[in-house]
């Protein structure tokens, strides 16, 4: 991937003020643990700024990690103008299709192994 495109994203996170991080349906280590250093970053640099989320359950095996606790499972009804999902593969896994139809303005970042 060239490097421009991440200076795209850090820029587009460096300019946003409320931040969504989200990962697919049935959360697995992937997308938590990348979801979570994210978060760990951006709370080193704009604490509050992030919110984490999954429509799943943390798997018990993971809940170890730090700041698991904080994922929650409903989006609060706080305006977002960034998205970064993590590890979905298709964008329907992050179970955000009818919120986005409300969030017109929301950017998208996508971090994912998957083609």
């Amino acid at each position: 991937m060239p490097k421009e495109k991440f200076i795209e994203a850090y820029n587009l996170i460096k300019d946003s003020k409320r931040i969504l991080l989200a990962t697919h349906e049935s959360p697995d280590a992937d997308g938590i643990a990348s979801m979570l250093a994210i978060f760990h970053w951006l709370e080193s640099i704009r604490p509050g700024a992030a919110l984490l989320y999954s429509q799943d359950e943390i798997p018990e095996y993971l809940k170890f990690l730090p700041n698991t606790e904080k994922i929650q499972n409903q989006i609060p009804e706080n305006e977002f103008d960034l998205l970064i999902g993590f590890d979905y593969g298709d964008f329907k896994r992050l179970g955000l299709d009818e919120w986005l139809k409300d969030q017109p303005q929301i950017k998208i970042i996508t971090f994912d192994h998957h083609p």
